[in-house]
Formats: structure tokens, C-alpha cells, sequence
């Protein structure tokens, strides 16, 4: 008799082990899962970061490029103001000279 609930005593123990164990075992795919969507979240973010990366460059250049073209309008500018003084200086000398 006390074999017998030796034996008793012994699946019990068993069964609960065995439970234990599939209770790991579905924490492990468990965590397994959660590492693959944390992989696949963190390939994501990679993707962005270079992306990001990519659009900063070029704006970057574009802004250079466009710093350099203002530079050569405001040239420009410059060059054309100069003209329309010496015209306007060349414009009240003729007058002046005209009058006399």
C-alpha cells in the first residue's frame, strides 16, 4: 500500500514537472516571438534611419546649391545696380552737358 502511494505521490510529481515543462516551452516560443517582432521592429527603424539619412543629404546639397545660386543672383544684382548708376550718372551728365 505504501508503494502504491509512493507511486501516486510520483506521478503527481511528474505530472506537475511535466507541466513545468510545457509551461517553459511556451515561454520560450513566446520569447522567441517577441525577439522576432523586436528584430523586425529594429530592421524597420533601420530602414527609416537611412532613408532619413538619404533626405537630409539631399537637402543638404539642395541647400548649398541653393545658397550658391543666391550668391550668384545677389552678384548679379550688385552688377546691375552698378549699371543703373552709371546710366543714371551718364543720363544727368548728358543733361548737364546738353544744357550748357
Amino acid at each position: 500500500m505504501e508503494q502504491q502511494s509512493q507511486l501516486q505521490q510520483l506521478q503527481g510529481e511528474l505530472q506537475q514537472q511535466q507541466q513545468l515543462i510545457n509551461n517553459l516551452g511556451q515561454i520560450e516560443v513566446s520569447q522567441d516571438k517577441r525577439i522576432q517582432d523586436l528584430e523586425k521592429q529594429n530592421s524597420l527603424i533601420r530602414a527609416r534611419e537611412s532613408r532619413i539619412s538619404q533626405d537630409s543629404k539631399k537637402n543638404l546639397q539642395r541647400a548649398f546649391g541653393a545658397e550658391g545660386r543666391i550668391k550668384d543672383l545677389n552678384s548679379q544684382i550688385r552688377s546691375l545696380k552698378y549699371q543703373i548708376n552709371s546710366h543714371n550718372c551718364n543720363y544727368v551728365l548728358n543733361k548737364i552737358n546738353y544744357k550748357k
